[in-house]
């Protein structure tokens, strides 16, 4: 069992563009997508996930990987590491 790092991220994007003779354009949008945060490759994850992902942020629990190890034979938990990506 893998669970790969994703972060949720909401953009609210909020602009007018205008001119001398007045606002030309008004952009006010929020969006949502999800990324998978693997180091050193970070992109948007595919709809599948996001939608997994997007529907559940309510049901989030914290890893306890002590759990695990009473029922599989082996538990390797790799953090992040030192990494701004």
């Amino acid at each position: 069992m893998t669970f790969p790092p994703v972060v949720a991220i909401t953009a609210d994007t909020n602009a007018v563009f205008e001119t001398s003779v007045g606002v030309i354009h008004r952009i006010n949008d929020r969006s949502r997508f999800i990324v998978r945060a693997e180091r050193g490759r970070p992109q948007v994850a595919d709809e599948d996930i996001g939608t997994l992902v997007t529907e559940n942020l309510h049901a989030t629990i914290d890893f306890d990987s002590g759990q695990f190890g009473e029922v599989f034979d082996a538990v390797e938990e790799r953090r992040f590491g030192r990494t701004q990506t």
